[in-house]
């Protein structure tokens, strides 16, 4: 299957390089179209070993899957430019935020556009993509499924929750990384080597979530399980919801999802 990407950020960045990574695609079979200057599309090109093309309609002519991966103040000129495309056949899968499918499938006078959430994740092979349910396209929904099965795992939910998909998925491995500095710098200053501090804190986070994800634990549950009582981790818990560590993430949360 051919592959198009209507913009070429970080994000389609990380799906073009999972699907290339893990096999999910081959790069002579993906193409893309980006505003970017030459250098830049340049250095995509000698990366990844993609095609890139002279106007979002010639990577629908080229793609039979397109991903839509451009800011949102572009979109609407991006979808006039497509309109005058022949789209029979060719399957849609937004990733603009705040634009509901059905809008992009008004303005394109087309039906096959699925909205879906990424994050930068699938280039190492763990993203999340949560599509909006949509009964119409239940074949092509399965079929972009079984595309990014092969870089990380795929939900559906409805098409009203993929604001909040946003605070907790697509915009979420910034915080955790935020959290893994953190914690790295705090055991740099108890004395340790910045990069020993930042090998611990990196795996101390992949396994915690290997575990919550495998485990029918809820959280706090598997939380208890390392607190001792009078120990030191419950101490450095009780400092962290002093410091209003749950309530600051999720306000953060609320923060991304209102502004999605």
């Amino acid at each position: 299957m051919k592959i198009g990407f209507i913009g070429c950020g970080n994000l389609a960045l990380s799906v073009i390089e999972g699907m290339i990574k893990y096999r999910a695609a081959e790069s002579q079979d993906i193409c893309f179209y980006s505003a970017d200057s030459e250098e830049v599309k340049k250095g995509i090109v000698d990366q990844y070993g993609i095609c890139s093309l002279g106007s979002n309609a010639d990577v629908v002519a080229q793609s039979q899957m397109i991903f839509l991966a451009v800011k949102p103040n572009v979109l609407l000129s991006v979808l006039a430019e497509l309109k005058e495309a022949n789209l029979q056949g060719r399957i849609f899968i937004s990733v603009v935020a705040g634009v509901a499918a059905g809008e992009i499938k008004q303005h394109l006078q087309y039906d096959k556009v699925l909205r879906m959430m990424p994050n930068i994740l699938g280039s190492v092979g763990e993203g999340m993509f949560v599509f909006a349910e949509d009964e119409t396209l239940k074949d092509e929904l399965r079929q972009a499924e079984k595309l990014l099965e092969k870089i990380g795992k795929t939900l559906r939910l409805d098409e009203k929750q993929l604001a909040a998909v946003t605070a907790i998925s697509g915009s979420a491995p910034a915080y955790v990384f935020m959290f893994i500095e953190a914690l790295a710098q705090g055991g740099i200053r108890e004395g340790i080597s910045q990069k020993a501090a930042y090998d611990i804190a990196a795996q101390v986070v992949l396994g915690s979530a290997k575990m919550v994800s495998e485990s029918s634990l809820h959280p706090a549950q598997l939380r208890d399980k390392v607190c001792s009582p009078a120990g030191t981790t419950i101490e450095a818990v009780a400092s962290l919801q002093q410091d209003g560590f749950s309530a600051a993430v999720m306000n953060a949360v609320k923060r991304c999802a209102n502004k999605a």
